[in-house]
């Protein structure tokens, strides 16, 4: 029987069940990566082929396996994030997920003009983020919490929180009044400029 080739596709197991969806995580906290691999590694149709903790470790897990998946968190101690994510859609057919527990108005922009498919936050359940990492398996995300960036006639350029949609506007919103504190999120003052939609 001749193996999947397809990139993101791990081989087809013998009793013939659809090949899980293969993911590489990155973020440079180790215990994040091994709650992450435990939960994932508890779905049949998905399996962790690289946990990594660099951005270097990240491109060559993504040359290496050619993920369907890329779960990172964008605050790495070696690289810019936004950076990490171009160039792994560059090398590869992956869909990034951003993994983070905080970001400001101006990353959440600048993460979702990259070409990242969704934004998670870590004080969101994990089976949150499975629920993301499914959904970007299958299709586009829909206009959820974990969003993406669409051109719109008339938007600005500058990449200002302007240039997102409604729904957009409302994720940075909420995110910028929460903040992750141990378990626990409080809130935070609005960030100037993101009113409700």
């Amino acid at each position: 029987m001749a193996r999947d080739r397809r990139p993101g596709v791990a081989a087809r197991p013998r009793d013939g069940a659809p090949s899980p969806g293969k993911i590489v995580l990155v973020d440079d906290h180790r215990e994040v990566l091994v709650c992450l691999r435990e939960f994932i590694q508890q779905n049949s149709d998905l399996v962790v082929v690289a946990a990594c903790r660099c951005a270097d470790e990240a491109i060559l897990a993504v040359q290496q396996y050619q993920p369907a998946v890329v779960i990172l968190d964008v605050e790495l101690p070696d690289r810019n994030g936004v950076e990490l994510i171009r160039d792994i859609i560059a090398i590869s057919e992956a869909k990034v997920i951003v993994f983070t527990a905080a970001l400001q108005k101006a990353k959440i922009v600048s993460v979702l003009r990259s070409g990242a498919k969704t934004i998670v936050f870590k004080y969101q359940p994990v089976s949150f983020l499975m629920s993301c990492v499914r959904e970007v398996l299958v299709k586009e995300p829909r206009n959820t919490p974990h969003t993406t960036i669409r051109k719109r006639p008339g938007a600005a350029v500058s990449g200002g929180v302007e240039a997102l949609s409604p729904r957009e506007r409302e994720v940075a919103r909420l995110q910028s009044r929460l903040e992750m504190g141990g378990q626990q999120c409080r809130p935070l003052p609005q960030l100037a400029g993101l009113e409700a939609s």
